[in-house]
């Protein structure tokens, strides 16, 4: 079968996934298989499919493959990126395109700590941190003052690595999937944290765990 594709969307090089909804999508092993196949380039929905269970480990059909790719098309994280002309035929097929060649997911904690589930983080996080300071009594306002102070400044540091270096991260990162990506990113935030202590000496101290 002869054809050929007019594409007429280029992705950009790296997407910031910052909203709490697209971050949920681009997790999920339902939805990510297709942003994997189109890792290489445009494709129409067929062999999107073919490459959807190729790559996943549940096999879909293609209604159900078609509604997640409506969903990520919804979040802005996939476009339809031009045709597909098979000669001999009137009709053509739509091409859909990554958003972006690299994303990366990151919640900053502004976020994360007004849902529900920072709660019970934060009270796990109590116990766990007295077991190792020998204390009984850590104050949950405290503590989440210095863990705001740590994640928000370091998640943004290493977004603004990704964002004025595109070509260049995404040139080194391309190949990793989103849990190795993930890794990559704490590990430098840990770095950016221990190199810049100053930002966290205020409320460290508030915590009363320092002898």
């Amino acid at each position: 079968m002869e054809y050929q594709d007019f594409i007429t969307f280029e992705p950009d090089q790296v997407c910031i996934v910052r909203e709490q909804s697209r971050f949920d999508l681009v997790t999920d092993p339902k939805y990510t298989p297709i942003l994997i196949a189109l890792r290489e380039k445009p494709l129409p929905i067929k062999e999107l499919v073919d490459g959807y269970n190729r790559i996943s480990e549940q096999h879909r059909k293609q209604t159900s493959i078609y509604n997640y790719l409506q969903d990520l098309i919804q979040q802005g994280l996939v476009v339809k990126a031009g045709q597909r002309v098979i000669t001999g035929k009137t009709a053509s097929e739509v091409l859909y395109s990554r958003c972006a060649k690299l994303f990366f997911p990151v919640i900053l904690s502004e976020s994360f700590w007004k849902t529900e589930e920072s709660k019970n983080v934060i009270e796990k996080t109590q116990h766990l941190l007295g077991l190792y300071t020998k204390q009984d009594t850590i104050d949950e306002s405290h503590l989440k003052t210095f863990l705001l102070d740590m994640f928000s400044n370091s998640e943004t540091e290493v977004a603004d690595i990704f964002e004025k270096n595109p070509v260049q991260v995404n040139e080194l990162c391309t190949d990793l999937t989103f849990e190795q990506l993930d890794r990559l990113a704490r590990m430098i935030e840990t770095i950016v944290v221990l190199l810049n202590p100053q930002f966290y000496e205020e409320s460290i101290v508030k915590l009363g765990i320092l002898n």
